[in-house]
């Protein structure tokens, strides 16, 4: 869906092909950032297709599976509301509050709560995998 309101928002129209008709509309946020929508969710794709390829070589419990699982799900899902409303945050979701790139409003709220929540559980995740390595120290 980013890359539509990416083109849409460079084209200044909607126009789905292959109907010959066009919708002149001005998206609202930078070009710019919406490309950040698109390529940034490409790469949240990417790093779950990766985790989930190194599964199957971790010493995993199933409870550990689900675990990182559901963490993996947020963490892509908290990241794309990050870019998604980052797109309309003035201060381009970078805080809550306002900061030299602009001032604090609900889209900056809604961008960087879930981001700053899935941060830590990346982290976690990232962690739980580590120690899920064959011949690593479980203790």
């Amino acid at each position: 869906m980013g890359g539509f309101f990416f083109t849409f928002s460079l084209l200044k129209e909607i126009a789905p092909l292959p109907l010959p008709w066009s919708i002149q509309i001005e998206i609202p946020g930078d070009p710019a950032k919406w490309r950040a929508v698109h390529t940034g969710n490409i790469l949240n794709g990417l790093l779950a297709i990766i985790y989930a390829l190194v599964l199957p070589y971790l010493a995993l419990t199933d409870r550990l599976i689900r675990w990182t699982s559901v963490g993996l799900v947020a963490v892509v899902y908290g990241n794309a509301a990050f870019y998604l409303f980052g797109v309309m945050a003035p201060n381009r979701g970078l805080s809550v509050a306002g900061s030299r790139f602009g001032e604090g409003d609900i889209f900056g709220f809604l961008a960087f709560m879930p981001a700053y929540i899935v941060a830590f559980v990346a982290i976690i995740v990232t962690v739980m995998l580590i120690r899920a390595v064959p011949g690593s120290d479980q203790t």
